[in-house]
């Protein structure tokens, strides 16, 4: 906030909520209660909203079965009565020499005086220029280092996919059967197009169709990693969360997991034809707004090509350099010339390869089960050592030789439409050796790969859950508006084109927040329109404040009740939107979707709520896509619901409490120290009840979710608002309590280092553990790992877990290094899932490992911890209660069915677009970069306002 509105702000709010008062008193009857909005019977009212979904709701006790697991060295064979159900390739990997300027100056000084023969002076004088424009916020050479440490480094990381799948190629081809050679040539045609892309650039022109904008070269779109995301069967990686950085050197566990065409659980449909889907409603939809989209376009049509030459067909012979190179460019003539015809005919020919692909995910599953340990020999043996060769032609060398300080843009630039990066992936080339042609200077990157298996124990344990339906409901529905002309060039405020479709969505008492994206849509820039930026950035915040005030003063009346006596409901938040939150941020429904993101958890302090979006062009087809999405929005309103989840016993412990908490950047210039930008703390708290019906187990219950700006990294030593949700979870009788801390926005390095540890810092532990002496309390981390499944999903398999910290012992002796803190993993919960979207991957395992700082000044404290979690003689009554809150985390936000939990339970702290954590674009220059609005600090600061003067 800017000086002197803190100050202003709670006058203009308290006006507000008068006026908010004043307009819902006018516009209600006087026989009228607003209580009326609140709909009892849930029970009813949910199996209505399941018939508009094409789907069925009983809130029955549902059984699902948990298998137990170990991890195991990828060289030990199981024994007979078990079986490996998952493989997982890590790989440590260490950068040396991360002083990318330093190594930069040094080399530019020395080819300045080599090659130019230039003398001391011009060469301190260059280096000053160079140094100075380094310092600069925003310049081109800050950037250049930032795309060295990620999007260098991630070719590093795709060379090693490459390079593994050409193993796994290898060792298919001494198969006969046809799954293996379709293999090996799919493996063999990916390498060799990428290869002679590089070479021929391979030109794609369709401006004829789709507008000038779409000419682009394939060998642009092949450079960019994320690309390779559009192969149904392809190795992909995740850093994880052990990372140090010692002096010039950083040390990383990456993962690496494959794609296996994996079933899409919303759509139903393979990863491939899936891809297909979107290739063909890009490009063949009569939807204008894709035509808006160049980008997206250039994109779908890579794809297109891309898979149509490296999907081979059943009985067709192996591709050479030569006969590929001529069939990518007679497949772009076509394409050219017969356009939607010719787009309309290759999809058809890739749909028609739907069974080669699903043959090729078999083959690759076999060859890894059976031979993974020679795949990672080869592949060991080729790339433990790589070098990120930066070429002399990066510089433009006549600006920098005798420029003055203040000379800007001294790397080589974007071309025409291509972005500085594509430029610069030019001049980068990831070599065994730094012997490169024309080398300013390298940095080297070694990996050391293992592999290690996830392996039964033991029969499969049952796990019964059921819905806890509140009383009453309180709907919510997002509805779009708008004004437009008539014939008569009249006014007219209408639904806009297919909102009348959702009205079965829309239940016998709701509120409807009706919306224009005309409203709240970018214009393009213009003359001039700096003033019109200002005024859109004025009226885009105005829209959350405004929805935020009017929605909480009706929740407050309404739990006041109308005579004074509380009432407690939960609310189902529906968005209902023409695109959804893919759309491009000028159409509007961009700031719409991360406004309703933010209202969730804003409004989640006050009440239990879970918010749903959904497409009204998906109400209105009737296809399986359709069904899928519509079933599925239903059941994720669900997970707003507590969970009555099943445990042996529940007396040790008969309420448990859990924090869930994270910080993430929300003002942040590249000018301010790490000391100086503002951050954004969140909690979410939750409530485990023993109970003895409907059987004997636990409520688990959201509690709150609390926000707060903390204007300093400082802030977070401090963690006030994490001891407030302490203090009120001990209230609510808790004497075990689960302190779940992530991270989000900052760079995963150090994230469990003594120095970087901002979320579990030593002297808070200290602090929390002499201010609550009687509370036990459990200080955790957790991430999710990548896996690949080898064995197809069993109906009766729910879930994976491993409930002993002794059966972790591979993993953490294969992971954990000297310089780490003590994070010792006691809990693991795995899906195992086939493959969902790239964003939302479920096959793989949440690890959740206790904290146990033995720095602290009594280990007293730490060491209760130790004993209940890691519960080395399996006596501790409190263990198996702790594990079923966690456990039970997974089920409560089951998304898909009513028991069918999901991997990580925690999206909301790591969204995985910007608009899902509540940022907008408001501001954008071409130099400067972009401004984003962060509307969860922006509305934190006026719920603040609104709770201290309830």
């Amino acid at each position: 906030m800017s000086d002197g509105n803190a100050t202003k702000l709670p006058t203009a709010i308290d006006k507000l909520i008068a006026a908010i008062d004043q307009a819902l008193d006018t516009a209600l009857p006087s026989d009228t209660s607003l209580l009326t909005l609140l709909l009892d019977d849930a029970d009813k009212q949910l199996k209505q909203l399941a018939t508009r979904a094409g789907t069925k709701f009983q809130n029955l006790t549902n059984t699902a079965n948990l298998v137990p697991i170990k991890f195991q060295a990828g060289d030990t064979k199981p024994s007979k009565s078990d079986k490996v159900v998952a493989k997982v390739i890590s790989a440590r990997e260490r950068v040396e020499g991360t002083d990318y300027f330093e190594q930069m100056r040094s080399a530019v000084a020395e080819y300045l005086e080599n090659q130019f023969d230039c003398d001391e002076e011009d060469i301190d004088s260059a280096i000053a220029t160079l140094e100075a424009e380094k310092d600069r916020e925003y310049s081109q050479i800050q950037r250049f280092l930032n795309f060295l440490d990620d999007e260098a480094l991630s070719r590093v990381r795709l060379t090693i996919t490459f390079r593994i799948m050409e193993a796994i190629a290898d060792n298919a081809r001494s198969k006969d059967q046809l799954e293996y050679k379709l293999l090996a040539e799919y493996v063999n045609r990916v390498l060799i197009l990428v290869t002679s892309s590089k070479e021929h650039g391979y030109t794609v022109d369709l401006t004829a169709h789709f507008g000038s904008a779409v000419e682009f070269d394939l060998s642009d779109e092949l450079s960019k990693v994320i690309f390779y995301s559009c192969l149904p069967v392809w190795p992909e990686w995740k850093t994880q969360i052990f990372e140090q950085k010692t002096k010039n050197q950083v040390d990383r566990e990456v993962s690496y997991r494959f794609r296996v065409n994996g079933q899409n659980p919303e759509l139903g449909k393979p990863a491939f034809e899936v891809r297909l889907d979107q290739i063909e409603e890009a490009l063949l939809s009569n939807d204008q707004s894709s035509l808006q989209k160049p980008w997206l376009i250039c994109r779908r049509l890579a794809e297109l090509i891309f898979l149509a030459i490296v999907v081979p067909q059943n009985a067709e012979e192996s591709l050479t350099p030569e006969s590929l190179t001529n069939t990518v460019v007679q497949l772009i003539e076509t394409l050219k010339s017969g356009r939607q015809a010719a787009i309309s005919q290759t999809l058809q020919e890739l749909r028609e390869r739907a069974k080669v692909m699903n043959s090729i995910a078999t083959a690759l599953m076999n060859v890894v089960r059976d031979k993974s340990q020679k795949v990672i020999s080869q592949v060991q043996h080729r790339s433990s050592q790589q070098f990120i060769c930066v070429k002399r032609g990066i510089f433009q060398w006549t600006r920098l030789i005798g420029a003055e300080e203040g000379v800007r843009d001294l790397l080589v630039g974007p071309q025409q439409s291509s972005r500085e990066q594509v430029e610069w992936f030019k001049h980068i080339e990831i070599c065994d050796q730094p012997a490169t042609l024309g080398l300013l200077f390298s940095v080297k990157v070694t990996a050391e790969l293992s592999e290690y298996d996830l392996t039964t124990q033991g029969p499969a344990s049952k796990l019964e859950a059921k819905r806890s339906l509140p009383k009453r409901l309180l709907q919510i529905c997002w509805v779009p508006r708008s004004f437009r002309r008539d014939q008569n060039r009249q006014w007219t405020y209408e639904y806009s084109t297919n909102a009348s479709k959702a009205a079965g969505w829309v239940l016998s008492a709701a509120i409807i927040v009706e919306y224009d994206v005309d409203t709240v849509k970018r214009r393009p820039d213009t003359k001039g329109s700096e003033e019109s930026k200002q005024y859109h950035a004025a009226v885009v915040t105005a829209f959350a404040v405004l929805v935020y005030c009017c929605l909480w003063r009706i929740i407050k009346r309404l739990q006041q009740g109308d005579n004074g006596k509380s009432v407690d409901f939960t609310t189902l938040m529906l968005r209902l939107q023409e695109f959804g939150k893919q759309s491009d941020d000028s159409s509007g429904d961009a700031y719409i979707y991360a406004a309703a993101q933010t209202l969730e958890a804003i409004l989640a302090e006050d009440t239990p709520i879970r918010m749903q979006g959904l497409t009204l062009e998906n109400i209105a087809q009737q296809d399986q896509k359709a069904k899928f999405t519509k079933s599925g929005t239903f059941n994720a309103l669900l997970s707003a619901f507590p969970l009555f989840i099943s445990t042996p016993s529940a007396d040790s412990a008969p309420k448990i409490g859990l924090i869930s908490y994270a910080s993430r950047p929300c003002d942040e210039e590249t000018f301010l120290d790490k000391g100086e930008k503002g951050y954004l703390f969140l909690t979410q708290s939750y409530v485990a009840t023993a109970v003895s019906q409907p059987f004997l187990g636990y409520e688990l219950k959201r509690e709150r979710m609390k926000s707060d700006v903390l204007d300093s990294s400082k802030g977070l030593k401090k963690q006030r608002l994490l001891q407030e949700e302490i203090s009120y979870l001990e209230s609510q009788g808790c004497q075990h309590i689960i302190l779940l801390a992530h991270a989000y926005g900052d760079r995963r390095i150090n994230r469990a280092a003594d120095y970087n540890s901002s979320l579990i810092p030593k002297e808070f532990l200290e602090q929390v553990f002499e201010t609550f002496p009687d509370l036990n309390i459990y200080s955790m981390v957790r991430d999710v790992f990548p896996a690949t499944r080898l064995q197809k999903r069993g109906y009766n398999e729910a879930a994976f877990e491993i409930l002993q910290a002794r059966d972790h012992t591979y993993f953490q002796r294969s992971v954990t290094g000297e310089y780490f803190r003590d994070l010792i993993p006691v809990y693991t919960f795995a899906t195992l899932f086939a493959v969902q979207e790239t964003q939302r991957p479920q096959s793989g395992f949440c690890i959740y490992f206790l904290v146990s700082d033995g720095q602290v000044r009594d280990i007293n404290w730490t060491e209760r911890a130790r004993q209940h979690l890691i519960n080395p003689e399996h006596n501790s009554p409190i263990h198996p209660c702790l594990i079923a809150v966690l456990r039970g985390l997974h089920f409560l936000e089951a998304e898909k069915g009513q028991l069918i939990p999901v991997l990580d339970p925690f999206s909301w702290i790591s969204p995985t677009t910007v608009e899902g954590a509540g940022e907008v674009k408001v501001l954008h220059h071409r130099r400067k970069g972009q401004v984003l609005l962060n509307y969860p600090a922006l509305l934190t600061h006026v719920s603040q306002v609104l709770h201290w003067r309830k």
